[in-house]
């Protein structure tokens, strides 16, 4: 979604505009309207705001191992990107 540049307007997902964000499992699975692909731009923008470049390779290669690569929990890493998209996008 980052690389071919299809960002979605969080304002028009209106899970997001009521404080609503999605899970890890949500946005992993092939359910709820598939929200990765809504939501796919802004968490790599975050990741690669937050953490750079290299740290994005490594989530790679240790196959989106959050705690491993950045050491924040599943539930953290969601607040934490939800807290960029709104002060970013929403407000």
């Amino acid at each position: 979604m980052y690389e071919a540049k299809q960002f979605v307007n969080p304002k028009t997902l209106t899970y997001l505009e009521n404080g609503q964000y999605p899970s890890i499992v949500e946005l992993n699975g092939r359910f709820k309207g598939d929200k990765i692909y809504d939501c796919g731009f802004t968490i790599i923008e975050y990741i690669l705001a937050k953490y750079g470049q290299k740290k994005f390779i490594d989530l790679i290669e240790n196959y989106g191992n959050l705690k491993k690569t950045f050491n924040v929990t599943e539930e953290q890493f969601c607040k934490d990107w939800y807290e960029f998209v709104k002060n970013k996008y929403l407000t």
